[in-house]
């Protein structure tokens, strides 16, 4: 909810103006998902999450936030049936305009496969069967000089956050000025996160945004939250931000105790 939440803020802000942007997700996976499927169905995760937060609340503040989200989700759905969950490469395409360029990359073959049929016939889309970091070298800096990079790894890889902070290295020296939304779990074991946010603040950054929404207990085993670095944060989102991180912690924690942070990586 967090990421594809911001994911289309942070579009919709950048759409203000009219001038051509270029999208780059480097880990795409197959765009749609069916939450009326034999194994969303017999979890049921989707509906302690999107579930939650897929129609307006009495008087909420944070429905104004969420409104590009929920129209997003409308557009895959009828009504408040959910049965079709759009993941972040359906809601770039969703969001682009005609004149606006995105190229989709994702390494599992079946998942690319998948991926490079949603986006069948639409010329603003290229598809990529393959490394998604290898393509911030041959992608940038984008000819609109205008755009935003998603990054958000499997993080299956016992060096991922190496291998992510050198990636991003070379991508801002090549692309200083882009927008990128940099995704990453958060687990029991806080070690792991603090040493590549450490890493992350070496690299010397333009301004960022740290985000992080935590559902579950610090002790708990497995995910217990996530946090997005936003670099080059667009106008408005951190106080759009202090409004939607709030309801999204009191709405998706459950039982438990939601919490969140919100400020500037240093």
């Amino acid at each position: 909810m967090l990421k594809h939440s911001v994911l289309a803020l942070v579009i919709t802000y950048l759409q203000r103006k009219e001038a051509a942007l270029f999208f780059l997700d480097t880990h795409a996976g197959r765009a749609v998902y069916d939450l009326a499927g034999r194994d969303a169905q017999k979890t049921g995760e989707w509906r302690e999450g999107v579930g939650r937060i897929q129609t307006p609340g009495p008087g909420a503040d944070a429905d104004i936030v969420l409104q590009p989200y929920r129209a997003l989700l409308a557009g895959f759905n009828k009504g408040n049936d959910l049965r079709t969950y759009p993941g972040s490469s359906a809601i770039l395409r969703g969001l682009l305009r005609p004149h606006d360029r995105a190229i989709f990359c994702e390494a599992h073959r079946e998942e690319a496969a998948r991926l490079r049929q949603h986006c069948a016939g639409d010329g603003r889309v290229r598809v990529i069967e393959g490394d998604g970091y290898g393509e911030l070298s041959r992608c940038l800096p984008p000819p609109e000089r205008r755009g935003l990079i998603l990054i958000d790894p499997p993080y299956e890889a016992t060096n991922e956050y190496s291998i992510l902070t050198a990636a991003l290295e070379k991508a801002l020296r090549r692309f200083a000025n882009g927008v990128y939304l940099v995704w990453y779990p958060v687990t029991a074991l806080r070690a792991p996160v603090d040493g590549f946010l450490a890493a992350i603040r070496d690299l010397d950054l333009p301004k960022t945004l740290r985000i992080e929404l935590m559902l579950h207990p610090s002790g708990a085993e497995g995910l217990t939250g996530c946090g997005l670095l936003v670099i080059n944060q667009p106008h408005l989102l951190e106080t759009q931000m202090q409004t939607l991180l709030p309801f999204l912690a009191s709405t998706l924690a459950g039982d438990h105790q939601g919490s969140f942070h919100l400020g500037p990586l240093r």
